[in-house]
């Protein structure tokens, strides 16, 4: 089976930027080391795709929905307010965001409430990539309650604290599966990723979901990936990042959703 043509981003769990979930998720500026964010921002770890009605139009319409969620200490979505957008949509969108989980931002090295705005590119039409659900079981939260292991000083967060991140050594391609490449079904997934003291991945999970297979796919290469581990003060130390896996087929359909594109938002992750 042939290659996807496959993009893939490294982005910190704390200033989450991507291409696309493209251009996405412009990244917000990392703290220098040693030194706290000015503004502390949560880290999405659990996402859900909204759920919006199918539409058979041949033309595809595009818009823009942007929210503002108040994410508290413990990480779960408090309220969602809408920004910007077409109401009936933007409600859908908020309804899904309210299920988001994080990992809370912190302040001065305690968890704290926190805002975060969230702006979602969608696309309707006949021609459109509609995400959905992992077709089999996978990982979709970590194993181990990561605030506790980030408050208890044994996990670190991207850059925060000192850290220098892990660079990835060795990170194969995934293939289409046969489902998304009869479909030309693509767009991008994100991976969640506890990256060990000794550089291979601890713990593996989907963020935030493709379906048609895809997610099987990435999950099963990047457990494979190796990498020159995070350090702190020269050692190694675990290290929480994200993996973006971005597919692309030759006359595919569009992806629905691209999470955080707008550049006036900033980042959504």
């Amino acid at each position: 089976m042939r290659k996807a043509w496959m993009t893939f981003a490294l982005a910190l769990l704390a200033t989450f930027a991507s291409r696309a979930l493209a251009q996405e998720l412009a990244a917000a500026p990392a703290a220098a080391a040693g030194a706290e964010d000015e503004k502390p921002s949560p880290a999405a770890i659990y996402v859900v795709n909204p759920e919006f009605p199918v539409s058979h139009k041949k033309k595809t319409e595009q818009g823009q929905i942007v929210l503002r969620a108040t994410v508290g200490a413990d990480g779960a979505v408090k309220g969602v307010s809408i920004v910007a957008g077409k109401p009936a949509l933007a409600e859908l969108a908020a309804a899904a965001v309210r299920k988001w989980r994080y990992v809370p931002a912190l302040k001065a090295g305690h968890f704290t409430a926190s805002e975060k705005e969230i702006s979602i590119i969608y696309r309707l039409g006949r021609n459109v990539s509609i995400p959905g659900e992992p077709v089999s079981p996978v990982p979709r939260a970590p194993k181990e309650d990561l605030t506790l292991e980030i408050d208890s000083g044994t996990l670190y967060q991207g850059k925060k604290e000192g850290v220098v991140p892990p660079k990835a050594l060795s990170t194969p391609d995934p293939e289409y599966s046969e489902l998304a490449r009869t479909d030309k079904f693509q767009g991008s997934l994100t991976l969640g990723l506890v990256v060990g003291n000794d550089g291979n991945p601890l713990d593996i999970w989907v963020v935030c979901p493709l379906g048609h297979g895809l997610d099987e796919r990435a999950l099963d290469v990047v457990k494979s990936w190796k990498f020159a581990p995070a350090t702190r003060n020269g050692n190694p130390v675990p290290d929480l990042i994200t993996v973006e896996v971005s597919f692309h087929v030759s006359g595919g359909r569009e992806p629905q959703f691209e999470y955080g594109a707008a550049p006036a938002w900033g980042p959504y992750l």
